[in-house]
């Protein structure tokens, strides 16, 4: 986000001790009680159209076909870009000329 100032200490995930009983209560919550509506959520729209979403397993599949193209996150990049630039910036940040896999690549308006 424009504007916005960056520190190393943003991006530091470790966790104080005294945090993690409720890092644990909230990962027992989405166990019990997200996971099962998201199965149920996934197996309501099997067969229709107009579903977007992937079967378990798919994404990984994708991935592993090279369908996907992956980069390192830069924190920075992400909070400072704005988000009309974004895929431009982070196909440049690699090295690919996004007019050699889609035609008409650089053109996102």
């Amino acid at each position: 986000m424009p504007g916005l100032e960056t520190t190393d200490e943003m991006f530091d995930l470790r966790m104080s001790e005294g945090a993690k009983p409720l890092f644990d209560r909230v990962k027992g919550f989405i166990r019990a009680e997200v996971e099962p509506v998201t199965l149920e959520f996934f197996h309501l729209g099997e067969g229709r159209a107009d579903r977007w979403s992937w079967a378990p397993g798919q994404l990984e599949q994708e991935i592993n076909e090279g369908s996907w193209i992956l980069a390192p996150v830069d924190p920075k990049m992400v909070l400072d870009t704005p988000p009309d630039d974004l895929w431009l910036a982070s196909l440049s940040a690699i090295g690919i000329d996004p007019n050699l896999i889609v035609p008409g690549g650089s053109d996102v308006s």
